[in-house]
């Protein structure tokens, strides 16, 4: 087989491969030969035709597949013979169609590693942060936080009017294009208005109203919201006050304390333990914002070439993660190209910056002789555990499987952020590190 490269750049080769036609003849019987044993063709029992009346039958249909499956043989045998270090697959540029007799001819381009520079650590300069405390105010915040989630709701004694913030029960019945559909109906309905839990209008009608009294407005629902048929549109609903509701909040004593946790004996103890917990969330929070920084200080002090098209796809994967984030916030989009090409487009600098990034722990790993113990990776999927609520070994089942369309494994992938982790932490040692203050 004859292959010529021409290196368009460090990260970037032009193959013309050409396969002799004795080699084409050879795979291209061996094709027909198979296909015969399985074609069915009027007049011959199935798997008795000839494969010469095989071959002309299915000659043009078999066309593509045929100049697939030697373009994959051709590409494999030149990346082990040229000893090519390959990032993504090749991009085909142009084919012959594969003819016996005839030598077979085609062209792609193929994405490289980069060559990265020896990584000297020393010379980094990053900003450091002052030692984590909390403050009391930030520990009461928690503990106003804890006592709202610990609310109850009462029945309130006077007779009065619903105000903007109050927790109403309410009965009410939509009418859409003279329908009254069953989803906008509701005979008892709790909310607590000024939260966004119900269409800004729609609480609108319910302030001023008294329990047992009744309104009729007409409800017009924003542009974006979440059922198409409903946007922009408007609703007029009838809506009854059932009943208006106050908040009662426990006392913070000892008792509560206790109930909440109960491993404490006061509510002292347990704003020991939200004073701790506060000052390792923000020990977590300076250690990435570390980091982050020595990632950034690394890909600044060496620069080299990557692959588009590896960076292209890196970034359509960045563009995915903020359209799942975007519609988890409430935040809809519509689906449309230009949508996406937007995000993707944003997400370019970043995902240039994660490539490179990535190239450069893994070299720091490699001279550091980092590894992944089988401790290391239980503790980890033990902290994993602990922060989603699921059991060890739910997630222990989650790695053990694979994603689709992903070359690396779950574990794999997972052993590969705590060698980053490693190679970031041991790269922040050997930098200078200005504290704050």
């Amino acid at each position: 087989m004859n292959i010529k490269i021409e290196q368009k750049s460090d990260v970037l080769a032009h193959l013309k491969i050409s396969m002799p036609a004795a080699q084409v003849s050879e795979r291209l019987n061996g094709y027909f030969e198979k296909l015969a044993k399985q074609a069915k063709v009027p007049g011959f029992r199935p798997g008795k035709a000839p494969k010469d009346v095989v071959k002309k039958m299915y000659s043009e249909d078999s066309a593509s597949d045929l100049s697939e499956r030697l373009i994959s043989e051709g590409v494999l045998e030149a990346i082990k013979e040229k000893n090519l270090n390959v990032v993504m697959a090749p991009v085909l540029v142009a084919t012959d169609v594969p003819k016996e007799g005839q030598d077979f001819n085609f062209e792609v381009e193929v994405d490289l590693r980069p060559k990265v520079p020896a990584i000297k650590l020393k010379g980094l300069n990053i900003e450091g942060a002052k030692p984590a405390t909390a403050s009391e105010e930030e520990i009461n915040q928690q503990l106003h936080a804890i006592q709202e989630s610990d609310a109850s709701y009462v029945d309130v004694k006077e007779s009065r009017t619903a105000t903007a913030t109050d927790c109403v029960v309410i009965r009410f019945q939509g009418t859409h294009n003279g329908k009254q559909p069953p989803e906008m109906q509701a005979e008892s309905h709790t909310a607590v208005l000024g939260q966004g839990q119900l269409i800004p209008e729609f609480e609108k009608a319910i302030v001023g109203l008294k329990p047992g009294e009744e309104r009729t407005s007409p409800v017009k629902f924003p542009a974006d919201y979440h059922a198409k048929d409903l946007q922009g549109e408007t609703v007029e609903f009838k809506i009854g006050l059932l009943s208006i509701k106050e908040k009662n909040l426990p006392k913070l004593d000892d008792d509560f304390a206790k109930a909440i946790d109960p491993d404490v004996k006061s509510l002292d103890e347990l704003k020991a333990k939200i004073r701790e917990k506060l000052i390792e969330q923000k020990q977590k929070s300076q250690k990435d914002q570390l980091r982050d920084q020595i990632g950034d200080a690394l890909v600044e002090k060496f620069p080299f070439e990557v692959s588009r098209r590896q960076v292209e796809s890196f970034a359509h994967g960045l563009a995915e993660q903020t359209h799942r984030m975007m519609h988890q916030m409430g935040h809809h989009h519509e689906e449309t190209e230009d949508h996406q090409r937007k995000l993707i487009e944003a997400s370019m600098k970043k995902a240039e910056r994660d490539v490179r990034l990535a190239y450069i722990l893994e070299n720091i790993a490699k001279d550091q002789k980092f590894e992944v113990s089988p401790e290391e990776l239980k503790s980890k999927m033990e902290t994993t555990a602990k922060r989603t609520g699921l059991t060890l070994s739910q997630i222990q089942a989650y790695y053990a499987s694979k994603d689709e369309n992903e070359n690396v494994s779950r574990v794999e992938r997972l052993k590969i952020d705590i060698l980053d982790e490693k190679s970031l932490d041991y790269a922040i040692s050997q930098a200078t590190i200005k504290n704050e203050g």
